[in-house]
């Protein structure tokens, strides 16, 4: 009976083949990436407020006189 040849792996394919499945389910980043991108949505939400906030009274305390072209 003949042997069926070995398919030959690219190296990066021979990584994947040889690492362990769980290794990146196991890995800090998994718990550490979306606590960050958490907090950096946050953080832009706070901004929004802030600059909106910021508008609001610059606007309301303008001394340029609006006129109104109705």
């Amino acid at each position: 009976m003949l042997e069926s040849p070995r398919k030959r792996l690219l190296p990066s394919e021979a990584v994947l083949a040889d690492s362990d499945p769980l290794t990146f389910a196991e890995s800090p980043l998994v718990t550490v990436v979306p606590a960050v991108v958490e907090v950096a949505d946050v953080v832009v939400g706070a901004a929004v407020v802030v600059v909106a906030a910021v508008v609001v009274v610059v606007e309301s305390s303008s001394t340029v006189p609006r006129t109104s072209c109705l």
